[in-house]
């Protein structure tokens, strides 16, 4: 992974400068965090955070994504996940199979809370939602359809390098927590709640900047045991919540295997990314918001024992809401 670096990361971020640029780098800091702060373009109608702002290393020269500034102690991350689907899916069960087309949006809303090595996860929505036909009475369009209840918080220790469940309410909640135990890490780097393993070199980016991730590099990027091949190009710099970020398009393909969510299930994927956007924090190795247009065949193998497979299209909108709480 190290040797890999250099040649596929480093090499995309040689930045060269001019004798403008120059000149322009050698005006007073306070002069430069002005031209930032007029630079910077909220996407989600919220003023940038004063205090996140100032840890922003970005110059006329470009930008650098930290990775040196340990998270806080105490935050939590809002997730929510709206994905407009078209696919046709089989699932197969001990007993029976059976096949469909599903059109419609699925929502997904969860809060995960951390307090040092304490997590708390709460999902406060899940359900599906049958598209509306043009023209129709919209009065009489179903309610969307509850997929699971919203739950009582799930509570996670970790003792050492392991994390372990505390006594959670009811049979089903324990049983669920003791199931994501082993996979825990991975949900927490997917869900923005532990740093990335794998980040950006220190070196600044420019508006433009382009460069490909494949196999190795990709858990920048990807969570798991991803393979594949992305490429990303740094469009703005913009603000997710009040959040500083640098915005990159993105396409490409990867694959990975038995990728693990908060219900137990276990996903492997192939996804090509068509067309997207995805924005990374500026401050933390995080990723805090994605839009991606994506063709893509999963299998999904559920606790429950019933397994479904799907291949079709998706908009996937993925906005993780992440702020600072007080100890």
């Amino acid at each position: 992974m190290k040797k890999l670096l250099p040649s596929i990361v480093l090499c995309c971020f040689v930045l060269s400068s001019c004798e403008k640029a120059k000149e322009i780098a050698n005006k007073t800091r306070a002069t430069v965090e002005d031209q930032i702060a007029k630079q910077t373009s909220g996407s989600d109608d919220v003023a940038t955070d004063s205090e996140l702002q100032k840890l922003v290393d970005q110059t006329p020269e470009g930008v650098i994504f930290r990775k040196d500034l340990p998270l806080p102690s105490q935050f939590e991350v809002k997730i929510t996940r709206r994905s407009e689907v078209s696919n046709r899916a089989i699932f197969r069960s001990a007993i029976e199979s059976n096949s469909s087309v599903t059109k419609g949006t699925l929502l997904h809303v969860s809060k995960l809370e951390r307090s040092g090595d304490q997590v708390r996860y709460t999902l406060e929505q899940s359900t599906f939602a049958e598209p509306v036909i043009e023209g129709s009475d919209e009065s009489k369009t179903p309610a969307p359809k509850i997929l699971e209840p919203p739950s009582k918080p799930s509570i996670f220790q970790k003792t050492g390098t392991t994390w372990k469940a505390e006594t959670t309410e009811g049979f089903r909640a324990i049983t669920l927590a003791k199931q994501l135990s082993p996979v825990f890490d991975v949900l927490l780097v997917d869900n923005a709640v532990s740093p990335r393993p794998m980040w950006f070199p220190k070196a600044r980016v420019k508006i433009g900047q382009e460069f490909n991730l494949n196999d190795e590099a990709l858990p920048m990027l990807i969570a798991g045991n991803a393979k594949g091949n992305l490429k990303v190009k740094l469009k703005s710099i913009e603000t997710v919540k009040g959040h500083p970020c640098g915005v990159f398009e993105i396409t490409g393909d990867y694959s990975r295997k038995k990728i693990p969510d908060f219900s137990g299930a276990l996903t492997s994927e192939d996804v090509t990314i068509q067309a997207g956007q995805i924005w990374l924090s500026l401050i933390y190795p995080l990723i805090l918001k994605e839009e991606l247009d994506v063709i893509q065949s999963t299998q999904m193998d559920r606790q429950s024992g019933v397994d479904s497979r799907t291949q079709g299209a998706a908009k996937v909108s993925v906005v993780r809401e992440w702020k600072k709480t007080a100890p």
